[in-house]
């Protein structure tokens, strides 16, 4: 029996790993449906952040962000990570390791949930990807008390412009 390569290895594991986050998230998306699983009460005053490690450099974006939500309290902050291709997270591009410092160095009460940590195989963002319906990366999504969303895509987006949203 060959053994097998380094690249077929990361390729089953990228594989199995996808399979994952599709089965859980559709279990979530399925409980919903059902009426099961309510929202999280700090689904409401959010900013997402939905990006992937080819959108470049977005600590400065970060950055204003994290400066902008210690102005207003009661606001959180989550950040999901969206790739089919996880060998790109091996060996990561100095701009993508930037945008993960600018996250890590915002102060955890700043972030939605109990993991200010971002996630390899995050199903609850996977979820609210599709649920607010995001369609490019990165993009921006404050999700008000109401449940209603406002978005705002691509680097240097205008957040102060999408948190003066209602």
């Amino acid at each position: 029996m060959a053994a097998a390569s380094p690249r077929s290895v990361a390729w089953c594991l990228g594989v199995t790993c996808i399979g994952v986050v599709a089965l859980t998230a559709g279990a979530g998306v399925a409980a919903r449906a059902a009426g099961g699983g309510e929202e999280r009460p700090d689904a409401a005053r959010t900013v997402w952040l939905f990006f992937a490690p080819a959108n470049g450099d977005l600590s400065k974006d970060v950055k204003a962000l994290g400066e902008l939500l210690a102005k207003q309290p009661g606001l959180r902050f989550r950040a999901c990570l969206l790739t089919t291709d996880l060998e790109t997270l091996a060996k990561p591009s100095t701009e993508f390791a930037a945008t993960v410092g600018a996250i890590r160095s915002l102060p955890s009460t700043l972030f939605s949930g109990l993991d200010p940590g971002l996630r390899i195989l995050d199903d609850e963002g996977l979820v609210a990807a599709r649920r607010l319906g995001v369609e490019a990366l990165p993009s921006w999504v404050y999700v008000v008390a109401s449940g209603r969303a406002h978005v705002a895509s691509g680097r240097g987006a205008n957040l102060k412009g999408l948190l003066s949203c209602k």
